[in-house]
């Protein structure tokens, strides 16, 4: 860095050290014009990596509370309705100035806490924790470098990590929350920024990264807007459960409708983590006005919580919106589909980049699949193939307790329900064998109950929302 770019980075960090009212965040989600020429590097050299193997928790986990910044009244509102918000304050006038907001726009505070932690921008996405179970089981945040020269948000991971009394790796990557999707075993995916981002680094550095700090053992990176949006995949693409996508869908000619459309021909390849096809529902993108031909609304720019998905919405009763809330609903059967006001945001920023979850570990964790998926017979004439499955899932009790017995799986096959226990197969992991044959729909839930009291099934919304299998031996 040269020492005139040394004096600015100076500059710029102490007027970033202030404390600020919530109401004064202005920084915006691009680089600011004085932060183009500081170097972006890691405040913190790496340390020893979690035990292995990880898991990288998904959104859809339970969470204790959603953090955000976003004075967004119709927002905040709805997150109140439905569990409970932390709001971020740099200090107590800024929690002080938050009561009052709060009190002004008639928003009861009884689900309302605060996390005093001194940030400079809004994107508590892009800055947030990420949430981890390691090898033993234990809950823990990864902590990767903010893609913005910006040492306050930076740090907010280390005061939620306090706050919880959890652990914090650092694996010395660039890299941004809006810019990855985890589906919560082993799979990551993001656009092709993070390479850019870590020039340092090879492809190869960082993969190895992402496996020993986040268990990734699959990570699918694609050009998505690139060197003319801020290449954040959660400004063209949703995962909203392990298997199941809400991807942008733009009109014909816009300069964004090829990559949108590579990245979902990659996924309609791919398995998910279930080991099933990835269920892949389209968004028409929307224009946002009628000055800008490439300025849509935001409505992939979602958030899930608790059984809950938010998005933003643009107008009374307004027919794009209800067809946004469709989609949504086929995507998540079961879950409830709020609404709220976009509060002037722009495609690219919305809901998602102004969103984080404390997630719960005081709960169990269930990790179901579909493994060992072969044909053991031919066909012959109208006969049909037949096949052997294994369904597997990981189940971690709560901290402090064991499973009070063994998990059970609900079955449906082709309508036909029937419960069986599962069978202790490693460690934490169970499984059952089932026999199944080609065309077979195959719909299953695992529940799991610990020494705790607590009960826990998974998908988080069965028996609406199920892992569904379509049988197809050829």
């Amino acid at each position: 860095m040269t020492r005139a770019c040394t004096a600015l980075a100076i500059l710029v960090f102490s007027s970033l050290a202030f404390a600020t009212s919530p109401f004064q965040k202005n920084l915006p989600r691009e680089l600011a014009s004085f932060e183009k020429q500081v170097r972006i590097s890691a405040l913190r050299p790496p340390g020893a990596a979690p035990v292995g193997p990880v898991h990288s928790l998904g959104e859809w986990e339970e969470a204790d509370s959603v953090m955000t910044l976003w004075t967004n009244a119709s927002y905040v509102r709805a997150l109140n309705q439905n569990g409970n918000v932390t709001l971020i304050a740099d200090d107590s006038s800024a929690q002080a100035e938050w009561v009052n907001w709060l009190q002004n726009n008639q928003i009861p505070q009884q689900n309302i806490s605060f996390l005093i932690a001194p940030t400079d921008s809004i994107w508590v996405r892009d800055f947030g924790p990420w949430w981890i179970l390691d090898g033993k089981n234990q809950f823990g945040i990864v902590d990767t470098t903010y893609n913005r020269p910006r040492p306050n948000d930076d740090r907010l991971p280390e005061y939620v990590a306090r706050k919880l009394n959890v652990p914090i790796f650092s694996p010395e990557l660039i890299h941004t929350g809006g810019n990855y999707y985890s589906d919560g075993y082993q799979s990551a995916f993001s656009s092709t920024l993070v390479f850019r981002e870590n020039t340092s680094l090879s492809s190869q550095d960082i993969f190895s990264r992402l496996l020993t700090f986040l268990g990734i053992q699959r990570y699918t990176t694609s050009a998505l807007g690139e060197n003319v949006t801020i290449e954040h995949i959660d400004t063209f693409g949703k995962l909203v459960s392990p298997d199941t996508w809400v991807f942008s869908e733009f009109p014909e000619g816009s300069r964004f409708k090829s990559d949108s459309d590579k990245m979902v021909q990659a996924l309609s390849k791919m398995k998910s983590a279930y080991g099933t096809p990835y269920k892949i529902y389209r968004m028409p993108m929307v224009k946002r006005s009628s000055w800008g031909s490439e300025d849509y609304r935001a409505y992939i720019n979602s958030f899930v919580s608790n059984g809950v998905l938010y998005f933003p919405i643009y107008g009374n009763n307004d027919a794009n919106d209800r067809r946004a809330t469709e989609i949504y609903q086929k995507a998540l059967p079961g879950y409830k589909i709020v609404g709220v006001d976009n509060g002037n945001t722009e495609w690219g920023d919305s809901v998602h980049c102004r969103s984080r979850n404390i997630l719960k570990k005081n709960t169990i964790f269930i990790f179901p699949q579909i493994e060992n998926d072969q044909a053991t017979g031919t066909g012959n004439g109208k006969a049909t193939t037949t096949g052997k499955a294994s369904i597997v899932a990981k189940v971690v009790p709560s901290p402090g307790a064991n499973l009070a017995q063994a998990p059970t799986i609900n079955l449906e096959i082709n309508g036909r329900m029937q419960v069986l226990t599962m069978s202790l197969k490693s460690t934490d992991t169970f499984s059952t064998n089932i026999e199944v044959k080609s065309g077979d729909m195959v719909r299953f839930s695992v529940s799991a109950q610990d020494t705790n009291g607590l009960v826990k099934v998974s998908p988080l919304k069965a028996p609406t929302q199920m892992i569904e299998w379509k049988v197809d031996y050829h």
